[in-house]
């Protein structure tokens, strides 16, 4: 039990990881972390918690934000309900129009918003390494993997990171430190296993509400390549494609494929994210299909999205990298 947060830990802080030698580490493993927890001496220092810590408040908001969390079967019963309401029962041909609309109008009950607050508990570790190292790490991502990727704006992470906005998740950041700590070479870093481990127990606690942070989380997860002295080569695959499973179906639950809705509060930045992240996806999605010989999810059929472009402050490099990749 973390004595300053009051949630249960199960993950060792020295971050050491048996070798697996018969094939059954992943057992072993998830078996030593419920038997043996982690206990900490003390809790990790302000400056090393990069993500919004105002738990209380966010349950509370979340509270208000009835609507916001309703099911799409609620949604749909208030709307059959409204309509019954103001639709004369001997008039079958408008109730019909009006319960089946037209083709055009489908999918307007999505909307592009602003991230939500953050859960109200975690589940899982939310151990952090000390700030020099995270900064590091948060470094060495954008310098290399990132180049290649293209799934966010770096100066719009930065921005988050500096004010704790509410795009920086532990999910978010434990994902990118489990790429990033795979090859990049720093001082007293943990295994890029342990932020694997504790990125795939924290996924469970955002999946109830859709979030931008946590669609890349997922797609990063997807991407990530595990020791060799852990799995055998090529068993990960699996695991691979449901992570971006989950990246995919949450661009369609926050309706990324479609930018005709879009809050008027949100800015450039934040719109051209969503696209960014949008064609990400999509690619990642060909990418792996082809390769493993399954169906695509993200077909162009219902695509009603602009291609990311680069912004006026970004780098020319930055802008080099978005003209030249190759999107669709």
């Amino acid at each position: 039990m973390h004595a300053a947060r009051g949630i249960d830990c199960s993950f060792y802080k020295d971050g050491s990881l048996e070798t697996d030698t018969d094939g059954t580490m992943h057992q072993k493993f998830n078996e030593k972390m419920i038997k043996e927890p982690i206990k900490y001496n003390s809790p990790p220092s302000e400056q090393a918690i990069f993500f919004s810590e105002q738990i209380d408040e966010n349950h509370a908001k979340l509270k208000r934000k009835g609507p916001m969390l309703e099911s799409r079967v609620s949604n749909m019963l208030a709307c059959l309900g409204d309509v019954l309401k103001k639709t004369p029962s001997t008039d079958g041909t408008k109730l019909s129009e009006k319960l089946w609309p037209p083709a055009g109008s489908f999918g307007n009950f999505i909307v592009w918003t602003a991230e939500p607050p953050l859960p109200s508990r975690y589940s899982g570790s939310i151990e952090m390494p000390s700030a020099e190292i995270q900064m590091a790490l948060i470094d060495s991502f954008f310098q290399t993997r990132h180049q290649v990727l293209q799934c966010m704006i770096p100066s719009y992470f930065y921005e988050q990171l500096k004010v704790k906005g509410l795009f920086i998740t532990p999910l978010l950041l434990n994902a990118i430190y489990a790429l990033s700590a795979r090859f990049a070479n720093i001082p007293n870093c943990p295994k890029a296993d342990i932020f694997f481990h504790r990125a795939k127990r924290l996924i469970e606690d955002f999946m109830d509400v859709p979030r931008l942070s946590t669609t890349i989380a997922a797609y990063l997860l997807s991407l990530y390549e595990p020791p060799a002295d852990i799995y055998r080569p090529g068993s990960h695959h699996c695991r691979q494609w449901l992570f971006s499973g989950m990246a995919f179906r949450m661009c369609l639950e926050l309706g990324l494929y479609d930018e005709n809705n879009v809050d008027p509060n949100l800015s450039l930045v934040e719109k051209e994210l969503r696209r960014r992240v949008f064609w990400s996806c999509y690619c990642l999605d060909k990418l792996q299909s082809s390769g493993w010989e399954r169906p695509w999810m993200l077909r162009h059929t219902f695509v009603r999205i602009h291609l990311p472009s680069p912004l006026p402050e970004e780098s020319k490099e930055e802008q080099f990298n978005i003209k030249s990749k190759t999107w669709n």
